[in-house]
């Protein structure tokens, strides 16, 4: 049977392989490789999960309640909430900061 892969030129045996078109042919995987990179997966998912669990509750929410409370509940209301998220997660961010700093500087 005669083979003849892009670019190796004319075409040759199988049989005849030499050692080092095996290797591009017929790559091993160890289960440990295999293991690792489900592991890998799984912990990208997990931070993901984690990072999106902050951001999108904690800090908006602090955002949120800090800037109602300011405005007296004027802002933000209806539409703004959905224009404005970045910038709720902003103020939620700061006042988490200052918080942090403030009870260190006090502690």
């Amino acid at each position: 049977m005669l083979f003849a892969p892009a670019g190796l030129g004319p075409p040759f045996r199988c049989a005849s392989l030499r050692p080092q078109m095996r290797a591009l042919y017929a790559k091993e995987v160890s289960v440990e490789e295999l293991a690792e990179g489900a592991f890998k997966a799984i912990l990208r998912f997990i931070r993901f999960i984690l990072l999106e669990a902050i951001c999108e509750f904690l800090i908006y929410w602090v955002g949120r309640i800090f800037l109602n409370i300011v405005t007296l509940g004027n802002y933000p209301r209806g539409r703004q909430v959905e224009d404005h998220e970045g910038r709720i997660i902003c103020t939620g961010f700061a006042v988490i900061i200052l918080t942090i700093v403030l009870i260190s500087l006090y502690v």
